[in-house]
């Protein structure tokens, strides 16, 4: 990965969205079914969030897919960067 590369080789939002499908099918989840809870006024404590220089801005509503709000994973200072939200079915 080149510097100043988006993640997933320039799939951005599209990789993330594949991941959390693939994620929900291999674990036998419908996917249909799946609602990220993004709506309310905190993050709903079904996401676990992992922050190493960076952050996680909830509610974020300059870029949404659908609704009003949703989150983003804001990359701060040098280094690697570790900025997770994620929730085990």
């Amino acid at each position: 990965m080149k510097k100043n590369e988006p993640f997933c080789g320039g799939m951005g939002r599209g990789c993330v969205g594949l991941a959390l499908l693939f994620g929900l099918c291999a674990n036998g989840a419908d996917p249909t079914s799946f609602t990220d809870n993004f709506e309310g006024p905190s993050l709903d404590t079904f996401w676990t969030v992992y922050q190493q220089n960076g952050t996680v801005v909830f509610p974020y509503t300059n870029r949404v897919h659908s609704g009003a709000q949703a989150v983003l994973l804001q990359g701060t200072g040098g280094g690697t960067k570790r900025i997770v939200t994620q929730t085990l079915f």
